[in-house]
């Protein structure tokens, strides 16, 4: 999939590039100015383009009206004219405007909406996590051996590693199974992991990992092992 990206700034060019760096497949063309722009345009039509409105050769409103584009549009700036956003909604059926700065993931899901990319993603005894390259990644729930809560985050160890998001442990104990189990107001565990209970400690080892069991949870924790 070609991808054609109009931007002046090489910085910039550098940033959009590791935005979509987890789009396998993607060969990106960068152009500098509108006429750089319309020799390529002139020869071959992208899947997708991303572009500046403002460009120093121009806005980039008045070349595309020219081609008439079939391909999605994304346009970037950081001018908040509402002129923008109606020239960029007529350009194309397929445009959108964004204001910077945004997310990665506020780009990345419009690329992928643009080009049909859809993960496939098994979610079936599944936690929905982001990793270190915020690609979504179906977590087993087998693989999940605890979760700690810390503030509006949770901590997810797993027999990779840990990932840390923003959750609530209330939400993920509505997502999780009935192997998972609530032993202090901000640990949930796996009780598939279960080593022993130390009540004198008032601690459960879950996969060689102490953990703290709360008053309140005690005895839930005792009938569920027992």
């Amino acid at each position: 999939m070609n991808l054609l990206i109009l931007e002046d700034n090489p910085a910039y060019q550098r940033q959009l590039e590791n935005m979509l760096h987890s789009i396998s497949g993607l060969q990106i063309t960068f152009a500098e100015t509108l006429e750089v722009a319309q020799t390529y345009l002139d020869v071959s039509s992208p899947a997708l383009l991303i572009t500046e409105v403002y460009l120093p050769d121009g806005e980039v409103f008045c070349m595309l009206r020219k081609i008439k584009p079939s391909f999605p549009i994304i346009f970037i700036t950081e001018d908040t004219q509402p002129d923008n956003l109606d020239l960029s909604l007529s350009i194309s059926q397929q445009s959108i405007l964004l204001i910077k700065p945004f997310h990665p993931l506020t780009l990345l899901g419009i690329v992928r909406k643009f080009l049909g990319l859809y993960p496939s993603i098994n979610v079936v005894n599944s936690f929905l996590i982001y990793d270190k390259f915020k690609n979504l990644k179906a977590l087993p729930f087998s693989e999940i051996h605890y979760i700690k809560a810390e503030g509006n985050y949770i901590t997810v160890r797993t027999n990779e590693g840990s990932y840390t998001m923003k959750y609530s442990l209330k939400r993920a104990l509505d997502v999780l199974d009935e192997r998972f189990i609530q032993i202090h107001k901000g640990y949930l565990a796996n009780l598939d992991y279960f080593n022993r209970l130390n009540l004198s400690l008032n601690q459960i080892i879950i996969h060689q990992h102490p953990l703290p069991v709360g008053r309140s949870f005690r005895k839930n924790v005792i009938e569920r092992i027992c």
